[in-house]
């Protein structure tokens, strides 16, 4: 939840709740789901570590994207960030829920791989996509650029690597396109966050 200012704040930042301008501010409420969609070309990485070595079917691929489609639709969320992103989740013949998802959302950012990251925003939500957002050398995010009851906002969708030393330099990237930036909002998949006892704290400071 954020509080917009009835007037010009003087902080520069028309959420930031602390500025006691004009009357009293009105509650924006707003909403994110990420879902990390497994991509079918991982699906073999996937049962190896299970001991097997085969990839999933187009059936199963299909099942899963119609029901992951199926549960973004019902939670209605204003902005969606998705991962392991493949093109063939907006296709029919791969996500038997694509037409009516399709009509619901639609792509506002997203980064330059296959699979990959993507923000989409919801076609209903009063959430606004802010101007064009170029992000440029960025290969690991998808960054979005919004407008969230007057204010903005900027959405951050990463896919970190798992591993702690290609994972940092991956989010001291994206904090290059974030400088200066007030409201953010980080999500996506993280993997695995701790493998050093001190990987919190260089994280923090990143």
């Amino acid at each position: 939840m954020a509080k917009a200012c009835s007037g010009s704040c003087i902080h520069g930042v028309p959420a930031c709740g602390s500025c006691g301008h004009g009357s009293a501010p009105s509650a924006v409420h707003f909403s994110v789901t990420t879902w990390n969609l497994l991509a079918r070309s991982y699906t073999h990485h996937y049962f190896g570590h299970h001991g097997g070595d085969w990839w999933e079917s187009e059936t199963q691929t299909c099942q899963r994207y119609e029901l992951a489609a199926r549960e973004i639709l019902r939670l209605k969320s204003d902005v969606v960030c998705l991962q392991e992103l493949e093109d063939t989740f907006f296709q029919g013949d791969w996500n038997w829920c694509a037409k009516e998802f399709n009509n619901e959302y639609y792509q506002v950012a997203w980064d330059w791989n296959s699979p990959g990251t993507a923000v989409l925003l919801r076609a209903s939500s009063s959430v606004e996509r802010f101007g064009k957002l170029t992000v440029s050398n960025c290969c690991v995010a998808a960054v979005a650029s919004l407008t969230v009851g007057g204010f903005r906002l900027m959405v951050v969708n990463a896919h970190l690597h798992p591993r702690q030393w290609k994972s940092l330099p991956q989010l001291q990237q994206v904090g290059e396109h974030l400088k200066g930036e007030t409201l953010v909002v980080f999500a996506g998949d993280s993997n695995c966050l701790l493998y050093t006892s001190d990987a919190a704290d260089e994280r923090s400071s990143v």
